[in-house]
């Protein structure tokens, strides 16, 4: 195949017809295009080069549909001068969903794909949509971060939103309409059900747009509406951490405190640059909990490790009781009695 491309390149430059050699067909030759342009013969790749450039017809068309997914035979097909092939429109949406690039934008200029998931999402990104479509993509958790961020856009730019009220919370925390969004959830409420029955992805996108919005209650959303309603993951809690001490939000990092397992508020204790809660039941609990080493904590046998690591409202006295029995350490003991007595007593 690289000697017939050799010689097609050659009748090319001269007028003088050379004997015709066996040849595969252009079509055979545009399948194993990606073969040629890795050939070590510079003048191979030369030529394979010349042919997508001056391809035309089926043959640009099977070169697309073959070849959009590979960056190297793409560039090569973007500066080919023709138009894009109607039947590879599918096939270039799928290069441009996977590798969003400026040139194929223009190649596909505004022609939607025709079938699949292709298709759907096409029609979001070039705002064909219907407003439904458009934010259902929105708050979806198994759409593309790319799509998503254009039905994002879109429905802020156009105003669309849906009915259900909670829906319309994370639409409006995403798409950072923050005006309407504090107007409709003061208190974080419906922003806290709908962090709650969404899929994971879109738990991560709502935790990255609430950090550039102030006000919302974040210990609220994350952990379900109130103590020990829902157990927070590591990934969120490490969130609400790294967030309310880089926005120096004592208050609220306390209110985090309360709500997670001791082990993990001894150590969050102590990021407190200098604030600390009001005398009293906190002031106390605070000094208390810098006076345990979390590791201390971590090195106990079960169940009183167990114990340490599980939420707060599942702790009952008898199990004080037993810990004060099987671990007299005063320092473990009075920690685990003042959690208690903040959870349960005049709460």
């Amino acid at each position: 195949m690289w000697r017939w491309l050799k010689r097609w390149r050659r009748r090319r430059a001269r007028p003088a017809p050379l004997p015709e050699p066996p040849a595969p067909t252009p079509e055979e030759v545009a399948c194993g295009l990606r073969a040629l342009v890795d050939d070590p013969d510079p003048d191979v790749v030369a030529s394979a080069r010349e042919f997508a450039l001056v391809a035309s017809g089926p043959v640009l068309s099977l070169l697309w549909r073959a070849h959009a997914a590979d960056p190297r035979i793409r560039e090569i097909l973007l500066d080919n001068p023709r138009p894009l092939p109607d039947d590879a429109v599918d096939s270039a949406w799928s290069a441009w969903l996977s590798t969003p690039d400026r040139r194929l934008w223009e190649k596909l200029d505004g022609r939607p794909a025709t079938q699949g998931v292709e298709r759907r999402s096409s029609r979001i990104v070039l705002g064909l949509a219907t407003p439904a479509e458009t934010y259902a993509a929105a708050l979806s958790g198994g759409t593309s971060d790319l799509v998503v961020s254009h039905a994002v856009a879109i429905c802020r730019d156009r105003g669309y939103t849906p009915d259900d009220p909670m829906a319309r919370a994370a639409l409006f925390v995403l798409t950072g309409q923050v005006a309407r969004y504090r107007e409709l959830d003061p208190d974080s409420g419906l922003l806290a059900r709908a962090y709650r029955r969404a899929p994971q992805r879109l738990r991560r996108r709502l935790r990255a747009a609430m950090s550039e919005i102030e006000g919302i209650d974040l210990v609220r959303v994350l952990s379900g509406g109130g103590f020990g309603r829902r157990a927070l993951t590591e990934v969120e809690r490490d969130y609400l951490v790294r967030t309310l001490a880089g926005r120096r939000a004592w208050p609220e990092l306390w209110h985090l405190v309360l709500v997670i397992p001791l082990v993990h508020a001894v150590e969050v204790a102590r990021l407190f640059d200098g604030w600390r809660p009001p005398p009293g039941r906190d002031g106390d609990l605070f000094d208390r909990l810098l006076a345990v080493r979390a590791r201390d904590l971590r090195k106990m046998a079960t169940p009183a490790q167990k114990v340490f690591e599980r939420e707060p409202h599942l702790l009952r006295k008898s199990t004080l009781d037993y810990l004060g029995r099987t671990h007299p350490d005063k320092a473990v003991t009075d920690l685990l009695a003042a959690r208690l007595a903040h959870r349960y007593d005049g709460s």
